[in-house]
């Protein structure tokens, strides 16, 4: 039996623990560059510059390669035509085309050709999925209409390659970012320009829209995360912390309080990795209350080119330089499981299984203690004897943790436990133990506390 010492605990220790590497998927023989779900989150598309597309289906516990389509030209982009359509895959390749594609069998149905470089980025309008926009090295985006292998309007006015392209969630909008250093946002309709987004001081990898609420955040070579409003194009604010250049960024397709951010060519042990924010919004759509960083994802040993979300907010695809795309698991079951106890806590001989409860409020009480987070509800209780391996309560309530503040802001240590799979535990209160079943897993070193899945 260990008792743990909290000195040397911290917040970001507890949130890195909470996003398991769910797997790994290998096979591409280079850089994968791009990587995008379905809609419903069972099948994946990677594509690499070694030419491959890759298409993988979720089998019994884990996604499984199901086809390989060798196309040659290096591949840039992809992404799944949403839901309600005609299950097709759309790619982007350095010959300048987009191929249009069966899902399931790889066959090629369409081709649109028109743009003088490689094509960089598309996007489904998610409205519509006979639409698409590419942007292209050729200093334009344009909007397609796939059944025609048509053309509709090119868009004009960025100064460098236009890197990113996306429809904003309802369709009406459409975003790029550009080598130039600026955003634009036009109507989707009619091409035209309706706001010109400039602050970043160097190249825009990429941006992403918020899925409920009228936000963008933007980032690239400046190694800062932007946040502007979709309506007007207007800048918010700034959120630093990255100390590497920003090549992707994603929200969740759940809540959209989950932004993820890619980080590379940062310090040592900030190279390639993922940033974890929660972005919280205020009642209204237009307002925001903040951003915060809550983990950072470490496993990649090349830069991470893409990201992309599946099964709402359960699951994060990452492509990277190494030759990987890997899966990061947001505390859900894939089955849509889940319920039974959220946290727990040992204190004092005793322990405390609990689930979210409504956000904690008051007076200001100096000695009234409240959860940092939110209000915790107990939902079962059971004596324990020091030392005991806690098997059944650790079935009950993995993968959550909590912390304590006093009303007048005075902190309190964290007084619960994060149990998983390896029996690991963590708390930071005088009388909180951490049992340990597997020996060779508590000695691991930090890294390994992400564990990855190799398939």
């Amino acid at each position: 039996v260990k008792e743990l010492n909290h000195e040397a605990l911290t917040m970001s220790h507890l949130y890195r623990l909470q996003i398991p590497c769910f797997q790994t998927l290998t096979g591409h023989n280079g850089p994968v560059t791009c990587c995008a779900f379905d809609a419903d989150g069972r099948s994946i598309c990677t594509g690499g510059e070694d030419g491959d597309i890759r298409l993988w289906r979720y089998v019994g516990d884990s996604y499984r390669c199901a086809k390989v389509i060798e196309l040659g030209p290096a591949i840039t982009c992809c992404q799944f035509q949403p839901s309600g359509f005609d299950d097709l895959l759309a790619t982007g390749s350095k010959d300048n085309v987009l191929r249009i594609w069966k899902a399931f069998d790889g066959d090629c149905v369409n081709t649109l050709q028109g743009h003088a470089e490689q094509v960089s980025s598309l996007s489904f309008n998610p409205m519509n999925g006979d639409l698409i926009v590419s942007g292209s090295h050729d200093l334009t985006a344009r909007v397609w209409r796939i059944s025609k292998e048509k053309n509709l309007r090119e868009l004009k006015g960025h100064k460098g390659p236009v890197i990113f392209s996306s429809y904003n969630p309802n369709g009406e909008l459409i975003l790029t970012a550009s080598q130039d250093k600026t955003l634009r946002l036009w109507n989707a309709k009619t091409g035209e320009t309706v706001a010109i987004l400039k602050g970043h001081s160097k190249l825009v990898h990429g941006a992403a829209f918020h899925t409920k609420t009228e936000w963008i955040v933007s980032g690239g070579q400046d190694k800062v995360l932007k946040l502007w409003r979709e309506s007007d194009g207007a800048f918010v604010k700034d959120f630093p912390g990255h100390a590497g250049t920003i090549y992707s960024m994603a929200f969740d397709q759940g809540s959209g309080e989950i932004l993820a951010s890619a980080e590379g060519d940062g310090p040592a042990g900030r190279t390639n990795v993922i940033w974890i924010w929660h972005f919280e919004s205020g009642i209204r759509k237009s307002s925001i209350k903040g951003i915060s960083n809550t983990h950072v994802l470490k496993g990649h040993t090349g830069r991470v080119r893409c990201l992309a979300f599946g099964m709402g907010d359960s699951l994060l695809c990452s492509a990277s330089d190494d030759g990987t795309a890997r899966l990061w698991k947001f505390g859900q079951t894939l089955g849509g499981g889940g319920g039974g106890a959220a946290a727990a806590a040992a204190v004092g001989g005793r322990g405390e299984a609990a689930t979210p409860g409504p956000a904690a409020a008051g007076a200001k009480d100096p000695k009234k203690k409240i959860p940092t987070k939110s209000r915790w509800e107990i939902k079962k209780e059971m004596g324990l004897l020091s030392g005991n391996p806690l098997k059944d309560f650790v079935e009950e309530v993995k993968d959550q943790y909590w912390d304590w503040m006093y009303e007048d802001g005075k902190q309190e240590g964290v007084q619960s436990h994060e149990f998983q799979c390896t029996g690991r535990v963590s708390g930071g209160h005088e009388n909180v133990y951490g049992w340990v079943d597997d020996k060779e897993s508590a000695a691991k070193e930090e890294e390994s506390m992400i564990p990855c899945k190799q398939q």
